[in-house]
């Protein structure tokens, strides 16, 4: 059986998620959410990291981000 290749695997489909992701909205919905420092989290289908990135530096001092995605490329 064949695995077919991630849908979303493309340098293009990279750029289009960092620019409709804004750090600080992702910042601010996670305090929203109750993240807090010190937590340890998984981003779930983390793509490039733009999230995992912006999750880690609301974490801190002393966060960790977890980031697993289907692509093996990310």
């Amino acid at each position: 059986m064949q695995i077919n290749k991630y849908l979303m695997e493309s340098d293009l489909e990279a750029i289009r998620l960092e620019l409709k992701t804004d750090p600080l909205i992702v910042k601010k919905q996670a305090q929203w959410a109750g993240i807090q420092s010190g937590m340890t989290i998984a981003d779930i289908g983390c793509g490039p990291g733009i999230t995992s990135l912006a999750l880690y530096e609301t974490i801190q001092p002393g966060g960790k981000v977890i980031g697993i995605d289907f692509s093996e490329e990310r």
